[in-house]
């Protein structure tokens, strides 16, 4: 009923709406608060901008099932079957800046409609290496967004800079998984051919080198100069790091 009051009495063509999200223990559950905005505001026109802005820096909007979208907004005359092979990860995000464009008017609610769950089998907690190619295709599309945004170029190198961590996680990530089941030449092929795919030389803006934390410049370096060995030995210090000192403070 809240969702259809923003559609027929606001005339709303998109809507977004608080949410609650969680864990294994319930007792952990936080509330997701979207923006400060009162219940029922409607971003328009320029004010959108506030909506790219939280897609692009942050984490809350990505997310498509904590919006309401009209059909015309949803891209249904759309062909997404060339992008059916690598969008295995990060699908709501690829579909939500077509669709966010579209928006003529995009209400909030306040209220908590949704709650939700992630749970040890989750695609969130099982990384693989096949999610870099869905975020290159996803990072590709957001850059075409870009310039129809005229979003300022402080919040254009933030997004940018937003990836960094994104990526490496995962190739991060792939490599511990790829040790625990014996398959390390198979991360080591994959790393081989992200050191010289031009997406992943261009992640990383040395002239923000300053804004962008130390141990991910050093893994870049190392990535991109193919040296695997000295990889694999940072990864596994700082695997020990985390395990003896950090998670024991």
């Amino acid at each position: 009923e809240r969702i259809r009051g923003m559609i027929e009495e606001k005339k709303c063509d998109m809507v977004v709406f608080n949410y609650i999200a969680g864990k294994e223990d319930p007792a952990k559950d936080q509330r997701i608060i979207l923006f400060d905005h009162p219940d029922g505001y409607v971003f328009e026109g320029e004010e959108k901008k506030e909506l790219y802005s939280k897609l692009l820096v942050g984490r809350d909007l990505n997310a498509i099932w904590i919006k309401a979208v009209s059909r015309e907004n949803v891209d249904i005359d759309v062909d997404y079957s060339p992008w059916k092979l690598d969008i295995c990860r990060g699908e709501d995000l690829f579909q939500t800046y077509p669709m966010l464009t579209g928006a003529k008017r995009v209400g909030y609610i306040k209220e908590p409609l949704l709650h939700y769950r992630w749970t040890p089998g989750s695609i969130s907690n099982n990384p693989k290496l096949k999610f870099y190619n869905a975020f290159r295709t996803i990072y590709r599309r957001e850059e075409a967004y870009l310039p129809l945004w005229n979003m300022d170029a402080e919040t254009v190198r933030k997004a940018r800079r937003r990836r960094i961590p994104n990526i490496l996680g995962i190739l991060t990530n792939g490599f511990h998984a790829c040790k625990r089941v014996g398959k390390l030449d198979e991360w080591k092929a994959f790393i081989k051919a992200v050191g010289q795919d031009p997406f992943f030389r261009e992640l990383l803006p040395w002239e923000d080198k300053e804004k962008i934390n130390f141990y991910y410049r050093l893994l870049g370096r190392l990535i991109m100069a193919g040296n695997i060995v000295l990889l694999m030995r940072v990864l596994d210090a700082y695997q020990w790091y985390l395990v003896h000192i950090r998670h024991k403070k």
